[in-house]
């Protein structure tokens, strides 16, 4: 069980475009592995802050906070403050 939301996932998927559909998107899936680049970091901060509603803090845009859907969704998850959508 992941715990994110299909919204999320979608984004991440657009942004790891070298994921192939059929492949699941785990907690630990390597993104850089599967496209994830700097460009694309920063377009999917914005697409997450659109989506949400959020701002993400500068101290949370370290690379190991978009190494992996669980890191980054932990991250959506404390500026969130934990609550559901």
């Amino acid at each position: 069980m992941t715990g994110w939301d299909e919204e999320f996932e979608a984004l991440v998927r657009g942004a790891a475009s070298r994921l192939p559909a059929g492949i699941p998107l785990d907690t630990d899936t390597d993104l850089s592995a599967h496209g994830l680049d700097s460009v694309e970091v920063v377009a999917l901060i914005m697409r997450i802050e659109t989506a949400y509603g959020i701002v993400m803090p500068d101290e949370l845009l370290q690379y190991a906070n978009f190494a992996t859907p669980g890191a980054l969704w932990a991250v959506l998850e404390k500026v969130r403050g934990g609550g559901a959508r």
